[in-house]
């Protein structure tokens, strides 16, 4: 099967904003309180964003993978596969 790269910058294209948006949300929700925490207990910005941003994120991240991977599939070619 031949692939289509104006097909793969569609999905990418479509994904990517949807993506960023969750993304965005989930940071927006992290409490200012814990930054200003990190800050006041002598915390750089490597170990605020490690210790505090991304486990905070990981279910916004799970499901911002899931929601890519199965927006995806049509570009992998698997969108009328059965399951099951």
């Amino acid at each position: 099967m031949k692939r289509i790269p104006s097909k793969d910058v569609m999905v990418v294209w479509k994904t990517v904003g949807f993506t960023m948006v969750l993304l965005l949300v989930g940071m927006q929700a992290i409490p200012i309180e814990l930054y200003e925490a990190a800050r006041i207990d002598g915390a750089t910005w490597w170990p605020i964003q490690f210790f505090i941003t991304l486990p905070l994120l990981r279910q916004t991240i799970a499901l911002a993978l899931i929601i890519s991977v199965v927006g995806s599939t049509p570009v992998l070619g698997i969108h009328d596969a059965q399951l099951f």
